[in-house]
């Protein structure tokens, strides 16, 4: 099933039984909904260059209406639009701090800091990324999504290949249907199960690799996971995520989800202070292609929704995480097996 050009996944929905366990965290995330039922919601980061923070926000109001607020140089929102609120930024703390100076406090506007915030922001430019995040969206509206692509790519916004070093890319932040353990786990099995396929098809950028930004998983913890008798309880589950995973530098990152279900114990093993805590894994793996005329959001969201389907098909996943597991256990996979990224597409389902 589709919505525009985005397929949708079968659970389309939040379980019952989970709106209740997790109350206030998944309605302050999601919002209200109307009827009995949820719809999941996704929300989308999308790093670029070539462009200035107001130009992005003029078009990204040009395609849903609201209004722009200015916090400084480098940051800006859009409010009250038709797909809710979106943040534009340069992503670097340094200059975001170095701007709210500027804007807050008229005394420190001298021109030797001014000219030396300018020169900062006119290096970062070239080498770190413009950042445009929506509040989260239901699924079926992902395709209106792609008009602000659209709009973007018209003023000039460029993406992952550009240039050498232009390792930018595209977020998604996918509430999950359900905060049990099972489910969580369905999910991360399905995702290792078909990680090499995705990076592979999504041809991800070298640039973007060479970064610690989206490091794979450690083989060990992959080979945990993938085992056909791995169905931990929650604390568990979270026990071993951060043994082998304390860190955000994941291409799938649960940290902000873990610390939603159990802060204290990520606090003491992560010191970071960009975790949020959301009802949602952080995916964070597709390319930003924003200046190709035919890139569009949903090429990177079909590739992930074929974790969805093979999460939410147990039978499915179980028979493909043995074969991975087997698959893990040969000492010496290449030349004399076929590389698993090759193997995954008879694993894979065609949309109806």
């Amino acid at each position: 099933m589709k919505e525009g050009s985005f397929l949708l996944p079968r659970q389309r929905y939040l379980l019952e039984s989970d709106k209740q366990c997790v109350g206030l965290a998944i309605e302050r995330f999601t919002g209200d909904m109307p009827g009995t039922r949820k719809e999941r919601r996704v929300g989308i980061e999308m790093e670029m260059s070539g462009i200035e923070l107001a130009a992005i926000a003029k078009a990204v109001q040009s395609v849903c209406g609201g209004d722009i607020r200015v916090r400084s140089k480098y940051e800006m929102s859009i409010v009250d639009t038709e797909l809710g609120t979106f943040s534009i930024e340069l992503d670097s703390d340094m200059l975001k701090r170095a701007g709210r100076e500027l804007q807050d406090n008229p005394n420190f506007n001298e021109d030797f800091e001014q000219w030396a915030t300018d020169a900062m922001a006119a290096l970062a430019q070239n080498i770190v990324p413009c950042e445009l995040a929506g509040s989260p969206i239901a699924i079926s509206q992902l395709y209106q999504l792609d008009a602000i692509v659209t709009a973007l790519r018209e003023v000039g916004a460029k993406g992952t290949r550009q240039t050498p070093w232009y390792a930018f890319g595209v977020h998604y932040n996918i509430e999950l249907p359900s905060l049990e353990a099972d489910t969580i786990t369905a999910y991360l099995k399905a995702f290792l199960c078909l990680n090499d396929w995705l990076i592979w098809h999504e041809q991800v950028d070298l640039t973007r690799r060479i970064p610690p930004y989206i490091n794979v998983f450690p083989t060990d913890y992959v080979q945990l996971v993938v085992d056909p008798d791995y169905w931990p309880e929650l604390a568990e589950l979270i026990t071993d995520y951060l043994e082998y995973n304390a860190t955000r530098n994941r291409i799938l990152d649960l940290l902000p989800l873990f610390d939603l279900l159990d802060h204290s114990v990520v606090e003491s093993a992560v010191s970071d202070h960009l975790i949020k805590a959301r009802p949602a894994l952080h995916y964070r793996l597709p390319n930003c292609e924003i200046d190709l005329p035919n890139w569009s959001l949903s090429q990177a969201w079909n590739d992930w929704w074929q974790v969805e389907m093979l999460a939410s098909d147990s039978q499915r996943l179980e028979k493909w995480c043995y074969r991975y597991w087997i698959y893990l256990q040969q000492p010496m996979r290449w030349p004399f097996v076929v590389p698993w990224k090759e193997q995954v597409p008879s694993c894979l389902i065609e949309p109806s």
